[in-house]
């Protein structure tokens, strides 16, 4: 067994965590001059996703905690609620 099969293996579940992300509320920000960034949001109500995937983001990448924050949407005219989560 090689280094990456071990690697894979081992962060399975982590590997599932995060596809399941990229799947749904999650995305790779990759820009000029900065470390590419993981990230994700959940709605006020789904508060408790966000926390329970920073812990698990939080095993394998030092993050900060979830922030929340407020967005308004020009197209809706409607201001959306969410915690966010980046590493």
């Amino acid at each position: 067994m090689n280094v990456l099969t071990l690697y894979v293996h081992y962060n399975e579940q982590f590997l599932e965590f995060i596809t399941g992300k990229l799947l749904g509320d999650g995305n790779i920000v990759i820009q000029d001059q900065r470390t590419p960034r993981f990230r994700f949001a959940h709605t006020m109500a789904d508060r408790e996703w966000a926390v329970k995937g920073y812990q698990m983001l939080q095993q394998t990448i030092e993050t900060p905690p979830p922030v929340f924050r407020q967005l308004y949407d020009k197209r809706t005219n409607k201001y959306y609620r969410q915690y966010y989560v980046q590493s």
